[in-house]
């Protein structure tokens, strides 16, 4: 489906709930330049993110970082504000 910018402003909310179906393409008037609206698998996303950051991780023992163990990590600081909880070989702990 390909829409304006104008179109997507006004009626936001449709598109984002179509974009969980199929790739949205927008043409902003005066531009050559086209975007894409799609829905992205989220891990998949935070690998090709942490993929991306590889050569900036090489040597700081970030390099083996789980997207899982983030996610796991941001919820549980989400769930419990000042406190670390990390998760060890399947067994979780609170390091408070």
């Amino acid at each position: 489906m390909k829409i304006n910018s104008t179109e997507l402003q006004n009626n936001f909310g449709k598109y984002l709930q179509l974009a969980e179906t199929q790739s949205i393409y927008i043409e902003k008037k005066g531009s050559d330049s086209i975007f894409k609206l799609s829905k992205v698998n989220r891990k998949e996303m935070l690998e090709e993110v942490l993929y991306s950051l590889y050569g900036c991780l090489r040597g700081t023992g970030l390099e083996h970082v789980n997207p899982e163990e983030i996610i796991y990590q941001r919820v549980c600081e989400k769930l419990n504000p000042g406190e670390m909880v990390m998760e060890n070989g399947g067994e979780t702990k609170n390091t408070r």
